[in-house]
């Protein structure tokens, strides 16, 4: 199994992301981690220019922590207070197991990355200038005591948005969805694929759930907004 996959590669994705995120929880055990959040962090790697999901730097690690997660989780802080804790495990975990790609930081660098972004990512969660667009829409609903998993609800929700019958910031929007055609992610050039280590396991990529039971912890089980 590969640690790159073409983004047109969706069901090899897929199934290497599920068997991941499996191996990761056992390697976790009873630690406090929230697999939602490793979800996450693959397909932020997943998604960037280069696409290698075990290549980690400190900026990298910033970025995430700083830039993806307020962008993409529809979550207040508190509701992903696990984020960054997940990824310093994750980030173990790839170095432990030999996974982590030898072009990126020294393990000691990247934790400390995450202990000085875990200081600043509360603010970083609850700054609407950091929201993608879907998050906006998202928590504005929320706030309005709309349930986003609620498909009809949001309908309704955003009907009456547009009725006027609810306030949003128009200018932030518009700031918010310039900045995303902006920052798209992508692939560029192609990666030769890096190989896993054998290893047994009772869990395969065909049998892998929507949803992973959490490590030491409920999971929250965020609303994303894509890439």
């Amino acid at each position: 199994m590969r640690t790159y996959y073409p983004e047109d590669d969706y069901e090899g994705y897929e199934a290497g992301q599920d068997l991941l995120v499996r191996r990761f929880i056992t390697w976790a055990d009873t630690q406090d981690c929230d697999p939602y959040a490793v979800v996450s962090a693959l397909q932020f790697r997943h998604t960037s220019v280069d696409g290698r999901l075990a290549y980690w730097t400190a900026a990298l690690v910033r970025d995430f922590l700083l830039s993806y997660v307020p962008r993409t989780l529809s979550a207040t802080a508190e509701d992903a207070v696990l984020v960054p804790g997940t990824l310093r495990l994750f980030l173990r975990y790839l170095h432990e197991t030999e996974l982590a790609d030898p072009m990126g930081d020294p393990l000691p660098d990247l934790e400390d990355a995450v202990a000085k972004a875990s200081a600043e990512f509360p603010a970083a969660m609850a700054d609407e200038r950091n929201f993608g667009v879907g998050k906006y829409w998202v928590m504005t609903a929320v706030r309005n005591g709309v349930d986003p998993s609620d498909s009809d609800a949001m309908n309704a929700f955003l009907a009456e948005v547009r009725e006027g019958k609810h306030a949003y910031d128009a200018e932030l929007l518009a700031d918010i969805a310039a900045r995303h055609a902006i920052e798209q992610p992508g692939q560029a050039l192609p990666q030769l694929p890096v190989a896993l280590p054998t290893r047994r396991s009772s869990w395969t990529p065909q049998s892998a759930p929507r949803s992973w039971s959490s490590c030491g912890s409920s999971s929250s089980g965020w609303v994303t907004d894509g890439p």
